[in-house]
């Protein structure tokens, strides 16, 4: 079952980055709208997502179901870190204040489910 799941990820993953790939040749953000804009960043969190996943499950954690959970937790939470950073960025209204926020609560919510799994 755990093959199956890494296996899907690997799919979506290549599927979403070459998505991507060819949006960024084929659209431009003022072609997209709004909705486009909120989609494209919601595909590169989850194509984020599964490639750092991926390679947690490669070289740090064991092939087992909580390394499976924990890898998919710790890959999401770094990804969402980026995705908004970018956002932010893409929209001018980064500052390091903003980074030093998203950073403690990126820290805050890691440590908090550490302490619920236990």
């Amino acid at each position: 079952m755990l093959n199956k799941a890494i296996a899907l990820v690997r799919i979506v993953t290549a599927l979403l980055f070459g998505g991507l790939l060819m949006s960024l040749f084929l659209t431009n953000p003022d072609s997209l709208g709004p909705f486009g804009l909120t989609a494209w960043f919601s595909a590169l969190l989850v194509a984020f997502t599964g490639l750092l996943m991926l390679g947690l499950l490669r070289w740090r954690y064991e092939r087992s179901r909580a390394g499976f959970l924990l890898a998919l937790r710790r890959s999401f939470l770094a990804s969402l870190w980026v995705v908004a950073l970018l956002a932010l960025s893409s929209l001018r209204q980064l500052s390091i204040r903003d980074i030093i926020l998203l950073t403690v609560l990126g820290v805050l919510i890691d440590f908090y489910m550490q302490r619920v799994q236990r």
